[in-house]
């Protein structure tokens, strides 16, 4: 058994990025082995896909930020990564941001309705009819697949069952924050919380306004909840800050590593060991200055006129308030968590968690978000709730 770790990352970024992403730093920080349940040594590998117009080529940074082009080659990516390196027994963690967190869903919800694709398939090249079958869009989600799919999988793919152990995104946008001239291309992307995930976590940006940015949540069937016997398989914890402020990517990285702390800590508790020196050095890079923790200002020009245009097509997103501000508690939300961090924050006070403030809302949950300086690794013990969760069954519908 070995631990396959497929790290998305975000529009733009890239391992040689002037300022790199909370992506970088789990994948630079994961350790080559770590220790299964029973103290065995286990093997971990990284595989990194950068974002879409990473490449540095002015056409490609435009036709990817702008156009969303490269996102179902970087899906590919990571899929072909982690079929070619899977075997029966091996554990899969998934981390995404941004654009990579809708890269990292959709490799879930692939994985979900294919399962993994044996060598011989890839050899006589079936990678494309399998991309085809996750493509086909069914009108009905919950309807059984139709034959020929079946006849695929079990002509193409392994037959024992997949499961992601872990599955963690940094704000996930709606329509992968697509105009919507182009949005269309990609509406085949599964990104439901499938019953094959069995812990997800996604850190959501209090502070992020621009509407093209919507955020993404799961929706979570109470069903599947009872299934793992764990009410915290889903958690989504609204953290202090806009999009990049909680995916990382700017040179004052104090918020984002409250983040990835927060990530690197859930991923802990399922197995994933991380070399706890590697990231205090990177910790140590924002700590000694205050004006690291600084909040940034996402909403530019450019935005607000964006920000018009979308409002004047859909004036009554229930994402939304009517000044911008992300709505924190939106109707049929499961699962959300305010961060501890955000609420006791000295001076912060954004607009949407005042409108919270005397609503008949349920009681808020509060997720510990503060976290001891780090020094040396502790010894990882996993989650309790890992070895009680049934046999996976060949369930394949999301």
């Amino acid at each position: 058994m070995k631990r396959l770790v497929v790290c998305c990352d975000g529009t733009w970024k890239a391992e040689s990025s002037n300022t790199v992403s909370n992506i970088v730093k789990i994948a630079q920080t994961v350790c080559l082995t770590g220790k299964d349940r029973d103290g065995k040594t286990v093997e971990q590998r990284v595989y990194y896909i950068s974002g879409p117009g990473a490449r540095g080529f002015t056409t490609d940074r435009l036709l990817g930020g702008a156009f969303g082009l490269g996102l179902e080659a970087n899906l590919s990516a990571a899929y072909w990564q982690l079929a070619l390196n899977w075997e029966p027994g091996d554990e899969i963690f998934i981390f995404g941001f941004s654009r990579g967190a809708y890269t990292a869903r959709s490799l879930a919800g692939m994985i979900n309705r294919l399962g993994i694709l044996t060598y011989d398939a890839f050899i006589k090249e079936k990678y494309p009819e399998a991309l085809q079958i996750y493509h086909t869009k069914k009108k009905d989600p919950d309807a059984p697949d139709p034959p020929e799919w079946a006849e695929f999988r079990k002509a193409n793919c392994y037959p024992d069952p997949v499961k992601v152990n872990f599955l963690g995104v940094f704000d996930t946008v709606g329509a992968m924050g697509i105009p919507g001239i182009t949005a269309w291309r990609h509406r085949f992307h599964d990104v439901r919380l499938s019953r094959i995930v069995h812990c997800a976590r996604q850190a959501l940006a209090l502070d992020e306004r621009r509407r093209n940015f919507e955020p993404c949540l799961w929706e979570v069937p109470v069903e599947l909840q009872e299934k793992y016997y764990r009410t915290d398989r889903v958690k989504q914890v609204w953290f202090e800050g806009v999009h990049s402020d909680i995916g990382g990517g700017y040179r004052e990285c104090g918020l984002s590593d409250i983040t990835l702390r927060w990530m690197v800590a859930e991923a802990e508790r399922e197995g994933l060991a991380f070399d706890h020196s590697r990231l205090a050095s990177l910790l140590g890079l924002c700590e000694p200055e205050p004006k690291h923790s600084k909040r940034h200002d996402s909403l530019k020009v450019a935005f607000l006129c964006l920000n018009a245009i979308r409002m004047l097509r859909h004036p009554r997103n229930p994402r939304f308030h009517w000044d911008s501000w992300r709505r924190v508690f939106a109707s049929g939300d499961q699962n959300s968590y305010l961060a501890s961090t955000a609420v006791k924050a000295e001076n912060y006070h954004p607009a949407n968690l005042v409108r919270l403030e005397g609503q008949p809302m349920p009681v808020f949950r509060i997720e510990d978000t503060h976290f001891p300086p780090l020094h040396a690794a502790p010894e990882i013990v996993p989650s309790p709730e890992r070895g009680g969760r049934p046999e996976e069954d060949d369930e394949t519908a999301a």
